[in-house]
């Protein structure tokens, strides 16, 4: 069994923490190419300042911008726009490289509705982006290069106190959308830190769990499904890469975070800690932790 990952270089892990900083201060999220600054003249005579971008689907978009030309006000607003695109074109060129050099990237339209979702305020009033997608933003502010799992869902969660004991659909008005929620949920969101998600037109600052309850929680997941093992088995190999990832990183976090689990949920996370030392062979310190974790509740179970 080979190592579920490997460490980026610094330079790329410098260029990534450049990313990040750029993309906590961008304010909105790019839906568009930068674009260009052209000038048109109308059929009056009257010539101005136009914008031109391209959308996720190619297609072109162009509006006013300032006029006339030579007005200061206009040119001001013309440079602060050429400003922004040449930015925009930097971040583009940091993204490429960081990709080249396996960072993880979104698909347009998963991007697009992450970018959505953040120019709405959603991250900042509050929730947070989990599942596959998390799990990639999660990977790149590690600086660990490792697979990524293909998605057709864009996951997102709040934080919320919710009393239902099983998987079912619930009402989530400010989004005017219908969630579903799961066990032991509020366990995983209780903790976030921010994240960026990238892709070929931009990216945006999230919201994600901190690695070890994503990684501990990704473990009772793989328990709790039923008739989808698939995905159980996903779910225990992206535990799996967080767990030996934080054993090298910063022993010590898993434990801390079994500790603070539902003591109605650690059998079960201890069964899936069993199932995943096969995946961790080439991860003796993470291996190390795992077992420790085990042995201890195995003679507290006992008593």
């Amino acid at each position: 069994m080979a190592r579920l990952f490997t460490f980026h270089s610094r330079g790329l892990t410098a260029t990534y923490a450049d990313l990040e900083n750029q993309a906590l201060a961008q304010g909105e999220a790019p839906l568009t190419t930068p674009g260009s600054v052209l000038v048109r003249t109308n059929a009056g005579g009257f010539r101005f300042y136009a914008l031109q971008q391209y959308d996720h689907d190619g297609e072109r978009q162009e509006s006013y911008l300032a006029g006339p030309i030579g007005d200061r006000d206009a040119e001001e607003t013309a440079a602060r726009a050429r400003q922004r695109i040449s930015e925009l074109r930097d971040v583009l060129a940091s993204i490429r490289l960081l990709v080249r050099e396996g960072y993880l990237s979104l698909e347009r339209k998963h991007y697009l509705a992450i970018a959505a979702l953040a120019n709405h305020g959603f991250f900042a009033g509050g929730g947070m982006l989990v599942g596959s997608h998390a799990f990639e933003a999660m990977l790149n502010r590690m600086a660990i290069r490792a697979s990524g799992f293909p998605t057709t869902d864009v996951d997102v969660a709040r934080p919320a106190k919710l009393k239902l004991k099983e998987w079912r659909t619930l009402h989530v008005p400010e989004l005017k959308a219908h969630a579903l929620t799961a066990p032991y949920f509020r366990y995983l969101v209780s903790e976030s830190q921010p994240g960026v998600v990238m892709s070929p037109i931009g990216c945006t600052a999230v919201r994600i769990p901190v690695p070890e309850r994503f990684a501990v929680h990704k473990l009772l997941v793989s328990q709790l499904r039923i008739g989808k093992s698939e995905k159980a088995q996903k779910d225990l190999r992206q535990a799996a890469i967080v767990i030996a990832a934080l054993a090298e990183l910063q022993p010590g976090t898993i434990a801390e975070a079994f500790a603070k689990t539902p003591v109605s949920a650690r059998s079960k996370i201890v069964r899936s800690m069993t199932a995943a030392r096969p995946l961790l062979a080439d991860h003796p310190v993470a291996l190390e932790e795992i077992d420790s974790i085990v042995a201890t509740q195995a003679k507290r179970t006992a008593r």
